[in-house]
């Protein structure tokens, strides 16, 4: 995969020198009725369209996590003044517990978040002028959160000195831990900032180009 992608990107590089521009869906660059281009579309069109499913259920299950994580402070509440009554009462408290997750939402309830947020995808694309601006604005933000902070805010709070198991003393991995700790805050503070300029000039450009 490494090899492929450094091909295209290579000649990909050469053919832009070449031809003086490339638009941002390089297959743009060529006749319409190129019987090998009209094959890269359809190629192009599959990916995206298997594509898409990977995408939603993804999004639909974590919809339906914060919905379960919002409402379950709530539950756990009334489960435990509900236990209260029955202890006082004398009946046992297990009858009146039910699943902590809330149960599991139906299919119906399911098939319509995946309607809803492939609309939603499919109506943000069409008002989209070109790939580069989808390009633009996850290479300036997403791209640094999930490669470089969500790494480092992870292992700081996963090495905190609250979530360690308190035990026999090592000294050379706590002296590794130390570092890599220094390390982690060293990227943070200089990637968080670039994030913000890096989004804030892509949204710049793409209001200015617009």
């Amino acid at each position: 995969a490494t090899l492929f992608y450094g091909f295209v990107g290579v000649f990909g590089y050469l053919f832009g020198n070449c031809s003086g521009a490339v638009q941002g869906n390089i297959l743009l660059n060529f006749h319409p009725d190129d019987k090998l281009l009209v094959f890269a579309r359809c190629c192009l069109t599959l990916t995206i369209v298997f594509a898409f499913p990977m995408l939603v259920v993804p999004s639909r299950d974590s919809f339906i996590r914060i919905y379960r994580m919002l409402t379950q402070c709530g539950r756990t509440e009334a489960y435990a003044r509900l236990d209260d009554d029955a202890a006082d009462d004398g009946q046992p408290t297990d009858s009146l517990r039910v699943d902590g997750n809330g149960g599991d939402c139906g299919e119906g309830t399911k098939v319509l978040l995946n309607l809803i947020i492939f609309a939603s995808g499919v109506a943000l694309a069409g008002t989209v002028s070109s790939v580069t601006v989808v390009w633009n604005i996850c290479g300036s933000s997403f791209s640094i959160v999930m490669g470089f902070l969500f790494p480092c805010a992870s292992y700081l709070l996963l090495e905190s000195p609250a979530a360690r198991e308190v035990g026999a003393v090592d000294r050379n991995r706590d002296r590794k831990i130390f570092w890599c700790r220094r390390a982690a805050y060293g990227i943070l503070v200089v990637f968080l900032p670039l994030m913000v300029v890096c989004t804030i000039n892509a949204v710049h450009t793409m209001v200015h180009d617009g």
